[in-house]
């Protein structure tokens, strides 16, 4: 048997290289709950194939936070894990990395025994860098440093503009069907 890695001592384990995918599906696919969906199993699939399912996951967009983006728990029942993500993040201003960083941070918290029935590896979730340790072994630095610079350098100038509502530039309808049934006189 192995000996568990340790980031004080001990080698990593050898690194996975996978392919990057900047989004599974449209890249103008609307993000709503589905979307969601297939975002957590695609991360899943891809960076955390290693990581058993002992407490079914579940995840939605719920209401918007300024200084969170996610938040993962178990439900009352303590049976199954729930995702929460920042309905912010709908909008398409946001960068699908944001989105895919933010799935994956929580990830690593189910993966860590926080929200999950996996046994707790620390005391504190975030103590030590260990969440951001955890995503660069799993392949996602560069995902981590643009999401980092991101979230510090735009998330507040562009928070007033996400709040006020969705930015859509939908062109005007060109075919009559496109165009609403009814007719207001």
């Amino acid at each position: 048997m192995q000996p568990r890695f340790s980031f004080r001592r001990g080698t990593p384990p050898a690194r996975v290289v996978h392919q990057l995918h900047l989004f599974r599906g449209s890249e103008r696919a609307p993000r709503d709950n589905s979307w969601l969906n297939d975002q957590l199993e695609f991360i899943w699939a891809t960076w955390f194939a290693d990581v058993a399912q002992v407490t079914p996951l579940s995840i939605r967009f719920v209401r918007p936070w300024k200084r969170r983006l996610a938040v993962i728990y178990l439900t009352d029942d303590e049976r199954h894990s729930f995702i929460g993500v920042n309905r912010l993040l709908r909008d398409q201003r946001v960068p699908y990395t944001i989105c895919l960083v933010t799935i994956a941070h929580e990830l690593v918290h189910y993966t860590h025994g926080f929200g999950s029935h996996h046994p707790r590896r620390y005391r504190h979730p975030h103590r030590g860098n260990v969440v951001q340790r955890e995503l660069t072994l799993r392949g996602l630095a560069d995902e981590l440093r643009f999401y980092t610079d991101w979230t510090n350098d735009r998330w507040f100038e562009l928070l007033p503009d996400l709040v006020a509502g969705p930015h859509t530039h939908e062109p005007f309808p060109s075919a009559p069907d496109d165009v609403a049934a009814a007719t207001v006189f």
